[in-house]
């Protein structure tokens, strides 16, 4: 999905969209019959309105059954040590993680791609001093396959959340950094 799911675009743009293209059609359609009917041509705009706000309220029904509703950790990685739970829209593949510093005047979103259990598992692993390494959480019978560990992984990295122990040298692994600890936390914690 290369479209953010929670984007403005991917919520309102694109279901206000397709339901003004149908809509466009089925008044261009009913006014055709409109005229060779003789019919007021009225009927074709309310026809159009109607199609428009019904692939509208359809499209968007699409939208709100991939979101999804869970509660999710918010940490205040500010040192502050304010913690919240809020509930946030959430497909079933992410995780969404919201980062608050300097006192919650900076705000960040995160979408991590893994599910709740793989980052309750991850998170309750890395606080007991297991390395953040595909050795350690992929493999037969483990919580990740290589793929969904190193795009997690790589966005955990890409986010402050972990960084590489020599720059450079991925071979030499990666471990959490100190707002990666403050969200594992919050994870094991119940969020």
């Amino acid at each position: 999905m290369s479209d953010n799911v929670f984007s403005l675009k991917a919520a309102v743009v694109i279901p206000l969209a397709q339901g003004e293209v149908h809509g466009a059609l089925v008044a261009l359609l009913t006014l055709a019959g409109c005229i060779w009917q003789s019919w007021p041509v009225v009927l074709a705009l309310f026809a159009g309105v109607g199609v428009a706000l019904l692939s509208f309220s359809l499209a968007l029904g699409d939208w709100r059954r991939l979101a999804g509703y869970k509660a999710w950790p918010v940490v205040d990685t500010s040192g502050a040590g304010r913690v919240y739970e809020q509930e946030v829209q959430q497909p079933a593949n992410l995780v969404r993680v919201e980062l608050s510093q300097n006192g919650g005047k900076q705000v960040a979103f995160i979408d991590l791609p893994a599910t709740h259990e793989q980052l309750q598992s991850l998170a309750r692993g890395l606080l007991d001093g297991a390395p953040l390494s595909e050795a350690m959480w992929t493999g037969s019978g483990r919580t990740f396959t290589r793929a969904e560990f190193a795009a997690l992984r790589a966005e955990l990295i890409r986010r402050g959340l972990a960084r590489w122990n020599s720059p450079g040298t991925p071979a030499r692994g990666a471990s959490l950094s100190p707002a990666g600890r403050a969200v594992c936390k919050r994870i094991v914690s119940g969020g």
